[in-house]
């Protein structure tokens, strides 16, 4: 834990969003491990089109910061790196953990 810092939706205050992000956050584990799973089959399509799900949704529901990595992660998608991609999901899944973290801490 340590220096990192918890992340809320900029819509946490919006209650009519609150059970979307909900649903968001409780399946951001399902969804970064479908895009291991992809990425160690070497299907780059596949974590292409689930990294650009995570991005629209993460944007609309307020977590910019996780849009913007899960880019990342398609954009190395178009150029395979394996190396990159990996470093850039490892990345994603602390995000992920921080948004976690945040929601846990917005809804007590």
């Amino acid at each position: 834990m340590g220096d990192e810092e918890s992340i809320v939706s900029l819509y946490a205050d919006h209650p009519e969003l609150l059970p979307r992000i909900d649903e968001f956050v409780i399946g951001l584990g399902e969804r970064i491990d479908a895009l291991q799973d992809f990425e160690s089959l070497g299907d780059w399509k596949q974590v292409q089109f689930h990294a650009r799900a995570i991005i629209h949704a993460a944007a609309e529901l307020g977590f910019p910061i996780f849009a913007t990595q899960a880019g990342l992660v398609e954009a190395a998608c178009v150029t395979p790196d394996p190396g990159l991609l990996r470093e850039l999901l490892v990345e994603l899944t602390a995000l992920a953990r921080r948004v976690r973290l945040g929601h846990r801490g917005a809804s007590s």
